[in-house]
């Protein structure tokens, strides 16, 4: 097997994985939808639009929070960065770069840095690994956000918490 085929299989399978994120989110955003323009109770209403995940889950295989997160990544990226979507539809760029990019754009604070990154993620993402991939993001928010360094760095610290799960075998 050659380099070029495995090239073309990666495309190949980051082209389905833009298939199924786009059809998840449109799925959903048409359900939600559905649900805002019937009449029914709000709680009615509520309870419709939280099952939607959970259907999505049971077609997929997917667990509730994966597809949660899978929505989130798609409607932040097909909303506020076209480029990127557009490469991901193209399979120039997988899910978990994609997603790596979702991070780093929510990161951010002025539409105008968002602008940015979109016209130059593409470029390099695609030619680089996922871990380049982190660095070059957080090198590009300090960089062209510079002077909020400091809230982020609040807004991290007010965010920052232990959890205690109970695990099997008496660990937790």
């Amino acid at each position: 097997m050659d380099e070029d085929r495995l090239t073309d299989l990666a495309r190949l399978r980051a082209r389905a994985e833009f298939a199924e994120w786009d059809a998840m989110l449109d799925y959903a955003i048409g359900l939600e939808a559905k649900y805002n323009a019937e009449e029914m109770t709000a709680f009615g209403r509520q309870a419709n639009i939280a099952s939607i995940a959970l259907e999505i889950g049971v077609a997929t295989g997917l667990s509730e929070s994966q597809v949660h997160r899978r929505l989130t990544v798609a409607e932040r990226v097909r909303e506020r960065v076209p480029q990127t979507w557009a490469a991901f539809r193209a399979g120039r760029l997988d899910a978990d770069r994609v997603t790596v990019i979702s991070d780093a754009v929510d990161k951010l604070k002025r539409e105008k840095s968002v602008t940015r990154l979109d016209g130059r993620v593409v470029a390099y993402a695609s030619s680089h690994t996922v871990p380049e991939l982190r660095r070059w993001l957080r090198l590009f928010i300090a960089r062209v956000e510079s002077d909020l360094m400091t809230e982020r760095a609040d807004d991290e610290r007010s965010r920052r918490g232990v959890d205690v799960e109970q695990g099997e075998d008496g660990m937790s």
